[in-house]
């Protein structure tokens, strides 16, 4: 049987897998804003803003799957 800390972390795979539209293995503020949308989350493009740019510690522009992950994690 497995860990719930590696099942949650098998779904966050998952879920990431599926905002990455096209595969680069990282997601696009456009990526992340559509990821939540198809989860039903709703929100204004200020607060859209305010949580990408927390999500992205770097500072790149993007969202690689370690800060989605300690994002998600923390979160949860």
């Amino acid at each position: 049987m497995y860990s719930y800390a590696f099942t949650q972390s098998i779904m966050i795979f998952r879920t990431f897998r599926l905002c990455d539209d096209n595969g680069n293995k990282q997601l696009t503020l456009e990526e992340f804003k559509w990821g939540f949308e198809d989860y039903g989350v709703h929100m204004s493009d200020d607060d859209l803003k305010a949580l990408f740019s927390a999500f992205d510690k770097d500072g790149s522009g993007s969202i690689d799957f370690n800060e989605f992950l300690i994002n998600i994690r923390v979160r949860i």
